[in-house]
C-alpha cells in the first residue's frame, strides 16, 4: 500500500524581476535551498516571462505559514 501526502493547503507568490533572465537568475539561486520537511510541505518554483512564481503547499495551515 503506497501512502501519497496530501497538500490542502496552498500560498502562490509571484515577484517581478526587471527581465526575464533576472527572473532566472533568482530561480536558480533559490533552488539550491531545499525543503526542511518534505512529508509536510512542498515549494514549486516557475519562471514566466520576468515573473518568479513560488507555490508553497502544505499539509495545514500552521506548516504553510512556516515554510512562507
Amino acid at each position: 500500500m503506497s501512502s501519497t501526502v496530501d497538500f490542502p493547503y496552498c500560498c502562490t507568490i509571484e515577484i517581478l524581476y526587471p527581465t526575464n533572465k533576472c527572473a532566472e537568475i533568482a530561480k536558480t539561486t533559490l533552488d539550491v535551498d531545499q525543503e526542511l520537511s518534505k512529508s509536510n510541505s512542498q515549494r514549486i518554483m516557475t519562471v514566466a516571462g520576468r515573473a518568479l512564481n513560488i507555490t508553497y503547499k502544505a499539509v495545514d495551515a500552521r506548516v504553510l505559514r512556516i515554510v512562507t
